[in-house]
C-alpha cells in the first residue's frame, strides 16, 4: 500500500467513526408545549350595577391661586411656624382670662 492509499483509508475510517460517534451522542426529546391560562379576561371592566342613592360624590375643586400652596416645607420652618401659633394662643387666651386693667378703671 502506498502512502496514498493509507492516507485515504485513515480519512475513511475516521469518517466513519465520527459519524457512530456523533449517532449516539444523539438524545430525542418529546415534546412539551407550555401555554398561559386562557380562562382568565383580558380586559376588565368594571361597571356599577345599580345607581349611587343621594347625591354622590362632593366635587371640590383645587385652588391654586396662591403662590404659597405650592412651596415647598422644610421641618425646622414648619415647627417654628407652629410654636409661634401655639405662643399666640396662649397669649389670646391669657387676656382672655385677666380683664385689661384700663378698660375696668373708667370712672
Amino acid at each position: 500500500m502506498n502512502i496514498c492509499e493509507k492516507l485515504l483509508l485513515g480519512c475513511l475510517w475516521m469518517l466513519l467513526s465520527a459519524v457512530a460517534q456523533g449517532a449516539e451522542d444523539t438524545i430525542y426529546l418529546e415534546e412539551t408545549v407550555i401555554s398561559g391560562n386562557q380562562e382568565l379576561p383580558k380586559v376588565l371592566y368594571i361597571l356599577p350595577w345599580r345607581e349611587m342613592a343621594g347625591q354622590g360624590l362632593p366635587v371640590r375643586t383645587l385652588n391654586f391661586e396662591h403662590a404659597s400652596v405650592m412651596t415647598p416645607v422644610y421641618p425646622a420652618d414648619y415647627k417654628r411656624q407652629l410654636d409661634y401659633r401655639q405662643q399666640l394662643k396662649q397669649r389670646a387666651s391669657d387676656s382672655a382670662a385677666t380683664p385689661n386693667q384700663s378698660t375696668t378703671n373708667h370712672k
